[in-house]
């Protein structure tokens, strides 16, 4: 990645005070005689501001759009600071050493005394205290990377919910991550991990201690739950991590990139072995993902025109959420497409 001296020039001088007129006059007047300020109001337009990197009150000035849809905001910024203030010990260094030993111990001692993965019982399940504990168990995942950010300096902007293709899902708002170094960016995508184990484990002294299934039920789910965040082909905590270790600011672009550079005919003599291997591993699983949710749809149409769909709640929910997923499937590459011919 190589970044312009323009570029370094702008970013220097970006303060809460001096407007955008500013910051070119001063550039202007000194070494970056280069730059101008159109340049200067178009890197700000194009790279900083649609970018979430910085933010600007104009309206007519959007940002590009992420892959979450329907997304709000359900935690403002204020009252996550709040909740997240008091759990900032956390991330002190020997605090997280000792909790992490605490965690593994409490977690295996478990695994070994019940035998967990053959202990999952849905009929002994509380739906109660499974719904309480279960969004508990996703909130409390987001407030790790809050606190995470929170800890080195910066705020995030609020928890929110929306649609990840077919996944409804949580999301913390993490931007201003993109000012810290690498190492901070790591601890800050791995944050939501350490508190969910953090918080899986409570479930599990509390199951050892009372016998509630439920608690059980939750702590295994809490483990699949880590499986798919451990996916780098989806944008999950992992693929940040892996993103941020490699530094590569945007990995699924960069491995694309890289894809069509070796398709052309005057490809470069070297090409990245590692993208190469990403993009095409991504576009595979996408495809299998696309052609699954394809033959859902398909056989829950068969079944309907044949008059045996069977509408329980437990169906109506997961076909809904498939037809969500295929449509936002095929938006995706449309606006793909589209970007690519402009």
């Amino acid at each position: 990645m190589f970044v312009t001296f323009s570029a370094i020039a702008i970013i220097n001088n970006i303060n809460n005070v001096d407007s955008i007129r500013s910051i070119a006059d001063k550039l202007t007047n000194g070494k970056a005689k280069s730059i101008d300020y159109d340049r200067i109001q178009s890197f700000f337009s194009e790279k900083l501001y649609k970018n979430g990197i910085l933010e600007t009150n104009d309206k007519n000035i959007k940002k590009k759009k992420s892959h979450i849809h329907w997304e709000m905001n359900i935690i403002p910024e204020n009252i996550l600071y709040i909740i997240c203030t008091p759990l900032l010990f956390l991330f002190k260094k020997n605090t997280a050493i000792l909790i992490l030993i605490f965690c593994i111990i409490t977690i295996g001692w478990t695994i070994l005394k019940t035998q967990t993965f053959n202990m999952f019982r849905s009929a002994e399940t509380n739906y109660i205290i499974f719904i309480i504990g279960m969004v508990t168990l996703i909130l409390f995942h987001e407030f790790g990377h809050c606190t995470a950010l929170q800890y080195f300096g910066k705020r995030s902007k609020g928890i929110g919910f929306g649609f990840y293709f077919f996944s409804p899902i949580l999301f913390a708002d993490v931007n201003p991550s993109w000012t810290l170094s690498t190492n901070k960016r790591m601890v800050v995508d791995m944050g939501g991990f350490y508190f969910q184990l953090i918080i899986t484990t409570i479930y599990l002294l509390i199951y050892n201690l009372t016998d509630e299934q439920t608690l059980l039920n939750i702590s295994i789910l809490s483990f699949f739950l880590f499986m798919f965040n451990m996916n780098p082909l989806i944008n999950t905590d992992m693929y940040w991590f892996i993103a941020d270790y490699l530094k590569y600011s945007n990995l699924n672009s960069e491995a694309m990139e890289e894809l069509v550079s070796a398709l052309k005919k005057d490809r470069p003599s070297k090409l990245n072995k590692f993208l190469l291997s990403f993009g095409l591993i991504k576009i595979l699983f996408v495809s299998v993902v696309f052609v699954l949710i394809t033959f859902f749809m398909f056989s829950t149409s068969l079944t309907i025109i044949q008059g045996k769909y069977i509408a329980t709640l437990q169906t109506l929910i997961k076909d809904i959420i498939t037809i969500l997923g295929f449509f936002f499937f095929i938006k995706e590459i449309i606006e793909i497409f589209i970007r690519r011919i402009k």
